[in-house]
């Protein structure tokens, strides 16, 4: 299985690293909307994960236009915002995660959308 993360901050990427591998699944990462396209037209991926600031930029249009190409791909939308709940289910989201996130729920939620 392949997780795609796309998160522009290094220290929680490489957190998410250690979970995705420690889980056993393949991961590959990125950290723009152009490279996020790159990977999924590259790759067979099963589950992005999605922060939802990238770049100083509302993650808004990537996810609306992920969920048009690719409605296949579940995406947990991840922010310390505090509407996350609500901005998740207004962009369709699958699921939501909010930082500081919780391991066991973060891995909870990976093995829900993935059906492991």
């Amino acid at each position: 299985m392949n997780v795609l993360i796309c998160e522009d901050d290094i220290d929680i990427q490489d957190l998410l690293e250690i979970i995705i591998l420690d889980m056993g699944l393949n991961l590959f990462q990125c950290r723009d909307k152009d490279s996020l396209y790159k990977e999924i037209n590259s790759q067979e991926i099963n589950l992005i994960i999605l922060d939802y600031w990238l770049k100083k930029k509302k993650a808004d249009e990537i996810l609306s236009e992920l969920k048009k190409e690719h409605p296949e791909i579940p995406v947990i939308l991840m922010s310390a915002i505090a509407d996350l709940p609500e901005i998740s289910k207004k962009l369709k989201a699958d699921d939501y995660i909010k930082k500081p996130f919780n391991i066991e729920e973060l891995k909870d939620k990976i093995k829900k959308h993935l059906k492991i």
